[in-house]
């Protein structure tokens, strides 16, 4: 990536999953940089024209100085579902696994999808529903037996 003329490099690595490419390129503060992880060459050579079109428009951002912390917007986030905007159950629900769950150990974005999927699904009812799944799997018997009898 010598002279300025260069757009970037593409190579092939292998992984376990089989074979992806990895795009090496220069940020305008003539820093290198890469991303890796793509599967076909197609994939790497648009991400490779489409980082050098947003630079020679002055356009390109970091992606590693776009990262914002989940706690910068998670309140705000928050305060935007209180009713009326969702129901007072689902409100409730949301702010329960915050403070239990994010504001202990500090929000990552396994513990957000996790909120998500869990409010989504109706958290107390799944709760329940697992430990009488796991009482009849102490007894050896299975829910849709117990209903046939």
């Amino acid at each position: 990536m010598s002279g300025g003329r260069e757009m970037g490099t593409i190579t092939p690595y292998e992984t376990a999953k089989g074979r992806r490419y990895r795009v090496r390129y220069r940020k305008p503060d003539s820093t290198e940089t890469q991303k890796r992880g793509f599967t076909t060459m197609r994939e790497a050579k648009l991400y490779l024209s489409m980082v050098t079109v947003s630079k020679s428009k002055g356009e390109y951002i970091d992606p590693v100085a776009s990262r914002v912390p989940v706690r910068m917007f998670a309140d705000s986030w928050l305060r935007s579902k209180q009713p009326p905007m969702s129901k007072p159950s689902y409100y409730m629900t949301l702010e329960r696994a915050w403070k239990n769950t994010l504001r202990r150990s500090g929000p990552t974005e396994r513990s957000l999808r996790s909120v998500a999927r869990k409010s989504k699904t109706g958290y107390p009812f799944s709760r329940r529903r697992s430990r009488v799944r796991s009482s009849f799997a102490r007894s050896g018997s299975s829910p849709a037996s117990s209903t046939s009898r």
